[in-house]
């Protein structure tokens, strides 16, 4: 977002949601800021870089700013929580977002036995992508512009968005980071709800690998409650020591 001293009082922020237009300055550096507050609060790890900030060369004073926003999502916790207690380095990757979640005990076990023999686990992570465009009064020097897209909001536009993970990833994202001030907290929902979740579908209770076996579930998750509770008992063998 632009720095409040940059923000011009008649800023202009809007994105692909209908409800999600902020106006005037003050609007715009509150809304911004409890963004940043409540993302800090509420997501693992989160964290925001920008990958490429450029002119557009449009002659408007406009500039392109691409981002991306990562934390560790709630859905890895257990396992996480079991990486922790064996001592591993959790590694995150970025899930296809086309790609239906689902889990096995083949695809636990194989996690489990990379992670005791690397010391080393790889869990999906929550990863948002967008772009936006900031356009300055060349004037002034000020921020009268930010106009932004988000990678997966298209996907989920057409249908195209097929992992569980990766459309409550961009529903949390709305929720916590980009609700203006002005806009009651069931409306946004509802909206997000609409845009981000409505016609996906997904199987696992705990995010992976994405993997091809949907027929192990039941095992799956008796195998996961075993080492579940195995890894309390260690944990709590560490504190207790």
């Amino acid at each position: 977002v632009a720095p409040p001293d940059l923000a011009a009082p008649q800023i202009r922020y809007s994105s692909e949601l209908d409800l999600g237009t902020a106006r005037g300055a003050g609007a715009y550096t509150s809304s911004s800021a409890r963004w940043h507050q409540d993302a800090l609060n509420l997501l693992k790890d989160y964290a925001v870089q920008v990958e490429r900030c450029s002119a557009l060369g449009t002659g408007a004073g406009d500039v392109g700013v691409n981002w991306c926003a990562t934390w560790a999502p709630d859905s890895t916790a257990q396992v996480a929580g079991i990486a922790a207690a064996l001592g591993c380095e959790i590694e995150r990757f970025e899930a296809p977002f086309d790609q239906m979640s689902k889990f096995s005990a083949r695809a636990l076990l194989a996690l489990l036995w990379t992670a005791a023999t690397t010391g080393k686990m790889r869990l999906p992570g929550a990863v948002i992508r967008g772009r936006a465009v900031l356009t300055f009064d060349l004037d002034t020097g000020l921020c009268t512009a930010h106009r932004e897209t988000l990678d997966l909001m298209a996907e989920a536009d057409t249908g195209r968005i097929q992992n569980r993970l990766s459309a409550t990833s961009l529903a949390t994202f709305l929720d916590v980071c980009r609700r203006p001030n002005d806009v009651a907290p069931e409306a946004w929902e509802k909206a997000v709800r609409e845009r981000a979740l409505d016609g996906v579908s997904g199987t696992a209770f705990v995010d992976i690998q994405p993997n091809e076996s949907d027929s192990e579930g039941a095992i799956a998750l008796l195998f996961f409650g075993v080492l579940s509770t195995l890894s309390l008992t260690l944990t709590a063998g560490i504190f207790l020591s």
